[in-house]
């Protein structure tokens, strides 16, 4: 990964009116956040004796730093002042075009979003974007001539004979301006010298936007890429987490916790850090009361996505108040991480809150398959899946700007062995799929001749921040242990555990809502 300076120094001509001054000690790794990790080389190290071959990544990354998403009105001048200029926003945004639904646009709706300058990518948070383009670039692109065939190509996305290239890459983003403008700011790493649209323009897969030299982004049905939308999708959902909420070993914890949030709570309005009435119209995370239902209280105490929230934003910017100790921010983020890995791993929940990002995820894979061998496969979606717009289906590169939920939500639902932190700014989760030769011998019993065939399987490894995720698809549920565990997983057995239903009662009525929305698109 290329450092702070030499990265600062590379995308100078980006910081126009930035406070991040160029190679400056300010815009160290404690602050950037973005973590090096091992390379597709080194995870794939002694798992298949190099013989596996990368055919695809999909990236789901969650946004830069950003303000609080609660109100702090105290700050209000620093927040403002740690915003990018307006001419970088359109300076990064020159050859991307937004695609949302037809008719008239309205945000996202969820209490996330944020209200400028609350809730918005930093200046911060841009430069951590970049990096981590310029991180994807060099982990997924080998430009060295004269490899073909080598281990340096078979682990790399892109090579000399194909390169990385906008038609090759499909990016999708949920409808906030920090993930938005997070991916512009990653699509500037990964093309620094911007995007070249006459270049290598013999892909038969050139998608129209890229023939016009705008790069497509789709916003459309993104609310399906939050574990917590609101409303939710489906009242087993709702239900399912009042369940998880009950569950005695969470009630108790929650009891040894409330003193920390009460006293956190107490410390941030005798600061006048946070105001109750505005602190109040902010909601997310599970088990959180909207606006409109919450019922007065005498005994106001802030809800823990948002003491999380709050917190990790004042200790970013040196500006937690006296009476919070690091020791008690780091211990509300330890919980607040715990609460949502248990939530998400209750029964089927985060299948349930993360299966049609899920699905997506799964159709970009076979998609690709398909378009590969010339010959139709199962189909991807059954009649309640309607399908997706063809432009790009061969994308080798799919990118999803989304949030820490999103990770969580995730990991959770493809069972991911849980990471040791919560995923910082910045992190982003890997989905590779790999392309395997492997020799299957025949015996002819009449001629007594033994014949050897290759056949072609594809498996999945998953990893976050370069770190190998392990996956306990197909563990048995009575075993606890973590020694069923592995590193890839066939993609035909990813595909039966993703299409598997039996447990959601209300299928019909969320695949019919979804049908709808997209139909209307």
């Amino acid at each position: 990964m290329p450092s702070t300076s030499a990265l600062s120094s590379k995308y100078r001509h980006w910081a126009i009116g930035t406070r991040i001054a160029a190679g400056s000690s300010s815009t160290g790794s404690r602050l950037l956040g973005i973590r090096g990790g091992a390379s597709s080389t080194s995870l794939s190290e002694a798992i298949r004796g190099g013989r596996e071959r990368l055919i695809q990544v999909q990236i789901i990354h969650r946004h830069g730093d950003r303000t609080p998403i609660t109100p702090i009105a105290k700050q209000m001048e620093y927040w403002n002042s740690t915003l990018p200029q307006p001419q970088l926003l359109e300076k990064i945004s020159r050859g991307i075009r937004l695609r949302r639904s037809s008719g008239s646009y309205e945000p996202m709706k969820h209490g996330a979003r944020g209200n400028p300058p609350f809730g918005q990518l930093t200046s911060l948070g841009l430069f951590q974007m970049i990096q981590l383009g310029s991180q994807l670039r060099e982990d997924l692109c080998c430009t060295h001539p004269n490899t073909t065939n080598s281990i340096l190509t078979t682990n790399k996305l892109f090579t000399v004979d194909t390169p990385l290239h906008p038609s090759r890459i499909q990016a999708r983003s949920t409808d906030f301006p920090r993930t938005i403008q997070s991916l512009q700011g990653l699509l500037v790493g990964l093309f620094p010298d911007g995007f070249d649209f006459h270049a290598h323009t013999n892909n038969s897969h050139t998608s129209h936007d890229a023939e016009n030299h705008v790069m497509e982004v789709d916003l459309r049905n993104a609310h399906y890429h939050i574990p917590d939308p609101q409303p939710r999708h489906t009242k087993l959902q709702e239900r399912l987490e009042r369940q998880a909420d009950l569950r005695e070993h969470i009630q108790r914890k929650e009891m040894d916790m409330l003193p920390l949030a009460i006293k956190v709570t107490n410390d941030l309005l005798s600061n006048n850090y946070i105001q109750e009435h505005e602190a109040k119209q902010v909601s997310f995370g599970f088990n959180v009361a909207l606006p409109s239902q919450e019922e007065p209280s005498s005994n106001f105490i802030l809800p823990w996505p948002q003491l999380a929230e709050i917190t990790k934003c004042l200790r970013v910017h040196n500006l937690l108040p006296p009476t919070i100790t690091h020791e008690e921010q780091e211990l509300i983020l330890k919980y607040t991480s715990w609460k949502w890995f248990e939530t998400l791993q209750h029964s089927k929940l985060g299948k349930l809150a993360m299966h049609h990002m899920m699905v997506d995820l799964l159709d970009n894979m076979l998609h690709l398959i398909r378009e590969a061998e010339q010959v139709v496969k199962e189909e991807i979606r059954d009649d309640t899946y309607p399908s997706r717009s063809s432009n790009n289906t061969s994308a080798l590169l799919h990118i999803y700007s989304a949030h820490d939920s999103t990770l969580i939500g995730l990991m959770c639902a493809f069972q991911l062995t849980q990471p040791a932190e919560w995923p910082e700014y910045a992190s982003y989760l890997k989905i590779e799929l790999l392309a395997l030769e492997e020799a299957e011998n025949d015996h002819d019993e009449k001629t007594a001749k033994s014949t050897t065939t290759k056949q072609k399987k594809y498996y999945v490894r998953f990893s976050l921040n370069g770190t190998l995720l392990q996956c306990k698809i197909g563990q048995s549920n009575d075993n606890d242990d973590n020694s069923n565990l592995i590193d890839m997983i066939p993609l035909e057995k990813l595909q039966e555990f993703i299409h598997d239903l039996s447990h959601i009662e209300e299928h019909d009525e969320a695949m019919a809502k979804l049908k709808k929305s997209i139909v209307s698109s």
